[in-house]
């Protein structure tokens, strides 16, 4: 799922990551498409809790991003779906998204129980998003 050395974990003060080669992310949507970042792509890796409060208000505004036209054509916008929990509001994820109107041109990943994707670029809290190139 993951090629590459993964990025520190982001915590208060300058970001440790800035400079450093991204890790790829290999992987695969929610029903079963792959799922692949691109070394040296510009992208917004976007990093999203179905549970999360400020996930659910962060993601109506990424949609409303997206429908402005004002996305660069450049920049690749990937989501991962992360920290997924079956007990909590809003699951399964892949539902709330579609419900949420994410762009099906954004593919979506789904991060292993373990949060792999996560870890690997250094995920502290939700959302949580990594600009790359």
């Amino acid at each position: 799922m993951v090629e590459g050395d993964a990025l520190p974990e982001f915590g208060d003060g300058a970001d440790a990551a800035i400079g450093m080669t991204a890790p790829v992310l290999n992987g695969f949507g929610f029903l079963g498409n792959e799922v692949n970042t691109t070394p040296g792509a510009p992208m917004l890796i976007v990093f999203l809790a179905h549970w999360c409060p400020h996930c659910q208000a962060e993601v109506p505004v990424l949609v409303k991003w997206n429908q402005s036209m004002l996305v660069p054509d450049n920049l690749d916008v990937i989501a991962v779906a992360t920290g997924t929990d079956e007990t909590a509001p809003n699951y399964p994820p892949s539902v709330w998204l579609a419900n949420e109107k994410w762009p099906e041109l954004w593919p979506v990943l789904v991060d292993t129980k373990d949060q792999v994707a996560g870890n690997a670029f250094g995920l502290s809290g939700y959302p949580f998003m990594t600009l790359i190139g």
